[in-house]
């Protein structure tokens, strides 16, 4: 099979944030890209399911800005609606204090939280829109990643993806971006067969990156106007309790219908329980919001549990140029994520834009 009609600028695998950063700015720049992701949907931990047609974020709960280049982003995102600013700051919890509201005085209480509407989706969407169909590939997990050459000896790639019908051309492209949680990067490197040819100080830094998971349980019931919009607590076994509803239209619930609680399990709790009886421990952490808020909190009827294996990053990887690792020759292979420039929404699209700059500027 003849792929070479098939081979594209950029293949970028992931459509979390900085995914789709790399190539909205590659595509308005001229060059063609394909965007290959495991999951139904963009955005990747900034995710929304709906619950009866109500958004409910289980990832991402908010975002704030710190650097001109994301806060002009943002300044669009609230000019279109996508986003609003939710809160000033939130309460917080310890055992030795209880729970205090939030402190406009604390270096804390300078930042906005900003939230979206429609869910924290939003955002990923919203970075998608302009990509054309053809350009964005999902329920596609890349399980491989083969070197290839052209007929004019330029390198090249090949991925692999699970369960592709034998007669269809894989997805090609003349360089490549992991945006995938370090972890997952380091096997589909490892499967490549890629280890050997990569700059050790390199593999040694992307091997050092820590991940935290999370527990999120949604509560719902009838509706309950809380003081609080949300809470982070210092706590064994919870680290976030919100209002979900509080983001929707108006900020209230719904006349009539139900309010929904997101809870995040501590990073602790969470490693212990994330590949256990998901159902007990999401009944621990119900039981242990209510020793805080309040029993009625273990009365709401309807529960749903979601497991973030890669949800936060305690320590990320110091930066290089351009994010590029150092194969032995062409093709080029990037790596860019949350991982790079801070663990935060704010660094994920940081790091796409950082990445995009450096493919545009090395002519790819």
């Amino acid at each position: 099979m003849n792929l070479e009609p098939y081979i594209q600028d950029v293949l970028i695998v992931g459509a979390g944030l900085s995914g789709l950063k790399i190539a909205r700015d590659l595509r308005a720049a001229g060059r063609r890209v394909l965007v290959l992701d495991k999951a139904h949907g963009v955005g990747g931990r900034a995710a929304t399911r709906r619950w009866d047609d109500v958004p409910v974020d289980h990832g991402a709960q908010f975002f704030t800005v710190r650097s001109a280049a994301f806060r002009a982003q943002t300044n669009r995102w609230l000019a279109h609606g996508v986003c609003f600013r939710w809160t000033d700051g939130f309460h917080q919890w310890d055992e030795a204090h209880g729970l205090r509201p939030p402190d406009p005085e604390s270096k804390d209480g300078t930042h906005p939280r900003y939230a979206c509407r429609q869910g924290m989706s939003a955002l990923g969407k919203d970075l998608a829109a302009v990509l054309p169909p053809d350009a964005l590939r999902l329920a596609a997990r890349v399980t491989g990643l083969q070197r290839a050459t052209d007929a004019r000896g330029r390198g090249y790639w090949l991925a692999e993806i699970e369960g592709a019908p034998a007669d269809e051309p894989p997805p090609a492209a003349y360089a490549v971006v992991l945006t995938l949680p370090t972890p997952q990067t380091l096997a589909l490197l490892e499967a490549a067969g890629l280890p050997d040819s990569l700059d050790p100080g390199e593999l040694a830094r992307l091997r050092a990156v820590e991940y935290a998971p999370t527990l999120a349980v949604l509560l719902r019931g009838p509706a309950l106007k809380t003081a609080w919009q949300g809470i982070q607590l210092r706590d064994q076994a919870l680290s976030w309790i919100s209002a979900d509803t509080d983001k929707r239209e108006d900020g209230v619930p719904v006349e009539g219908g139900p309010q929904v609680f997101v809870l995040h399990g501590s990073p602790e709790f969470s490693r212990e329980h994330q590949d256990g009886d998901l159902t007990a421990a999401a009944d621990r952490l119900v039981a242990r919001a209510g020793e805080i808020v309040g029993g009625w909190i273990t009365q709401l009827p309807e529960r749903q549990v979601h497991r973030w294996r890669y949800a936060n990053v305690p320590r990320g990887v110091d930066r290089w140029a351009g994010l590029q690792l150092a194969l032995d020759g062409e093709p080029p292979l990037y790596v860019a994520g949350d991982a790079f420039l801070g663990a935060k929404i704010e660094g994920a699209y940081l790091s796409g834009a950082e990445v995009a700059q450096a493919i545009l500027s090395a002519r790819v």
